[in-house]
């Protein structure tokens, strides 16, 4: 039977409770509870926590740590000896390639039709005959290096867009919204002091959530704005997406 990736959270979970127990003292716990008081935002649950175990519970009833998020493993397993990152890794892996399948499976479908009508890929196009190997490599390098620019170029650009959509819509709902991005609390705050409108706030939250993460940044949007009951804003941000494919 295959694996849905809420059973292998589950797994991972157990795996990491029982590699991890050990490690975990009286004292870390302590610093480890700290972490997350401002999101629990209870000092008489914070202070209920006796063991690793009780604390997971906790983060995985308010939202903290679940099967579309596992940053507190990693932060957790900074503290244990055993290297714990092979099997985050792993799971994060498996979970990327399960959302990717759910959401692009049309733009992967398309992109395939369109190869088998004849187009040539990159690595199938032809050099001709007479160019010797010396320039053929400086011909590949020079390539290699414009198309990573022209990429990032476009992905840059495709961020923006997509920012500049989101703020339209997002109005107060933006602390919630980047928190499920990874916002710290300390972070929000400071926005929040300044001087600005609710839509100047969002925009600067929204910055610092999708320009400067590069990795997955469209997976953990869709996901943020799914599991922050936003679904208008993430049909119109998947539309976008399919729209400018990279």
């Amino acid at each position: 039977m295959t694996m849905t990736i809420q059973m292998k959270f589950k797994v991972l979970l157990n795996e990491f409770l029982t590699i991890s127990k050990p490690y975990i003292t009286t004292e870390v716990l302590e610093e480890i509870k700290s972490e997350y008081y401002y999101q629990i935002g209870s000092k008489r649950k914070i202070s209920g926590i006796k063991d690793l175990e009780g604390l997971i519970k906790l983060l995985e009833k308010y939202t903290i740590i679940s099967y579309d998020n596992i940053k507190p493993l990693y932060f957790i397993s900074s503290y244990v000896k055993p290297n714990l990152l092979i099997r985050l890794e792993k799971y994060e892996s498996d979970y990327n390639q399960a959302i990717l399948s759910k959401h692009f499976c049309q733009s992967y479908n398309m992109y395939k039709n369109n190869n088998d009508q004849g187009q040539e890929t990159f690595d199938q196009m032809r050099l001709p005959n007479s160019l010797k190997e010396s320039s053929y490599k400086s011909v590949l390098s020079e390539t290699a290096e414009q198309f990573s620019k022209a990429s990032y170029d476009q992905e840059l650009k495709l961020k923006q867009i997509v920012l500049l959509k989101i703020n339209e819509q997002l109005g107060h709902s933006w602390k919630n919204i980047c928190r499920l991005l990874g916002l710290k609390e300390c972070e929000i705050n400071e926005i929040e002091n300044k001087n600005l409108s609710i839509k100047e706030q969002s925009y600067q939250a929204l910055r610092i959530c999708i320009l400067q993460n590069n990795s997955d940044w469209k997976i953990n949007l869709l996901h943020a704005l799914e599991k922050g009951r936003r679904k208008d804003i993430r049909e119109n941000v998947e539309k976008i997406l399919l729209n400018n494919k990279i």
